[in-house]
């Protein structure tokens, strides 16, 4: 009998535990901030909201910078690190599409792109690092990358980029690429010492919504 991969295992478990289902307070992050997990450019953080009651498990400053951008403009819903479905149909989608849309694997095999994979039989679950749910029902998806990424990303960076686009379009779901490049070095500044805030226990309010709280 083959031994399952760790990262198979690893994989199954998240699926078992129900990360990726659900919203607002019930949502879990699909890949979250562990000590001796997920790693990913720059520093991870933990950012609670007390609006959806949970926490939020951003990857990087960039994601950190975009999640309050998304927070500012009052949504119904964000979820990060959310999972695209391998195969099966979407029920949340139903009302958005007029097809049944693709899974990620049938996504990839359209557009002749090969899936990611843990192993030969065990295709690896992609992830979208927010969709943003909005008053009125609308969703945005969002890819966060740093600029200097987005530039020398390689083929099959791109590739990949191209099943997450497309697995989106076939949902009726805007779909972008999000840069560091839309918050000036100002702002950026006045964000992050906000978030330094936070850790000393200072109140923050912004745009007259509750306060978020950084671990």
């Amino acid at each position: 009998m083959t031994k399952e991969p760790r990262e198979a295992r690893r994989q199954r478990k998240r699926v078992e535990e129900g990360r990726g289902t659900g919203h607002r307070d019930k949502y879990q992050s699909f890949i979250q901030v562990e000590r001796a997990g997920f790693q990913s450019r720059g520093r991870s953080h933990m950012i609670y909201d007390e609006q959806v009651d949970r926490h939020h498990h951003l990857l990087s400053d960039l994601e950190l910078l975009i999640f309050i951008w998304a927070w500012s403009c009052d949504p119904l819903d964000i979820r990060e690190q959310f999972p695209l479905q391998l195969s099966e149909f979407d029920p949340e989608f139903a009302p958005l599409q007029v097809t049944r849309p693709r899974g990620s694997l049938a996504t990839a095999a359209k557009l002749g792109i090969k899936h990611p994979g843990i192993s030969k039989h065990v295709p690896r679950i992609m992830t979208t690092d927010f969709v943003v749910t909005f008053q009125g029902g609308t969703k945005l998806a969002i890819h966060a990358k740093y600029q200097s990424d987005l530039e020398k990303a390689t083929m099959r960076q791109r590739d990949l980029r191209k099943i997450e686009q497309r697995y989106w379009r076939d949902r009726n779901v805007r779909f972008m690429v999000m840069t560091e490049q839309p918050f000036t070095w100002l702002l950026a500044d006045q964000l992050m010492w906000a978030i330094d805030g936070m850790k000393q226990n200072i109140t923050f309010r912004y745009f007259g919504r509750p306060p978020l709280h950084l671990q």
